[in-house]
């Protein structure tokens, strides 16, 4: 068995420590404060999902239609409870358990930085890329917005791109591994409202 070398690992516990110390800073009235982030879309969604939401405390099941969404439209495009425990475990614990929705910020850093890396760059640099993708104006802008399913959809799709990336460069199995975990948190981000 070989022994792990601290200077390979060392990279990357500064990246992730990088990431929490920028996302704590940048969020620091969420975090110290006890404030919350005003999401004005949020606000629609709850209104928009309310008879799934009464459907779902009455019977204790999942409605398939929203009747009052545009004459009509599948609950899995407004809320829709999917039993993927494991899946959401995956996503808490990859994000530090950062409260949502910061989380998607912070897992933005990590699945872009995986994403350089994949592509060969250096992990310094790796690291200054990460937070320029997630701090980017779109991110923040749409965070603030309420837009949490497409800043989730945004942080993971660096993710997907790297596992097809590792597929097609000859390690089939990490590139298959990766894409497959990453397709699976998407799923994530419905349930995240």
């Amino acid at each position: 068995m070989q022994k792990i070398k601290w200077s390979a690992i060392q990279p990357h516990a500064i990246a992730i420590l990088v990431f929490l110390v920028v996302t704590i800073f940048f969020f620091s009235p969420v975090f110290f404060d006890n404030k919350s982030i005003s999401q004005h879309d949020i606000q629609e969604y709850q209104g928009a999902s309310k008879s799934l939401s009464d459907y779902r405390e009455a019977t204790g099941e999942e409605g398939l239609w929203a009747s009052n969404m545009f004459s009509g439209m599948p609950a899995y495009l407004v809320s829709l409870r999917w039993s993927d425990g494991p899946v959401v475990w995956t996503k808490k614990i990859m994000s530090l358990f950062l409260p949502h929705p910061i989380n998607n910020i912070f897992a933005a850093f990590l699945c872009f930085y995986i994403l350089l890396l994949a592509y060969g760059v250096r992990p310094y640099l790796a690291i200054a890329g990460a937070l320029a993708f997630g701090l980017s104006s779109y991110v923040i802008i749409g965070l603030s917005a309420g837009h949490n399913s497409r800043i989730g959809a945004i942080a993971f799709m660096p993710l997907v791109i790297a596992g097809i990336h590792l597929a097609f460069s000859g390690k089939r199995l990490l590139g298959f591994g990766l894409t497959s975990i990453a397709l699976a948190l998407h799923r994530t981000i419905l349930g995240d409202q």
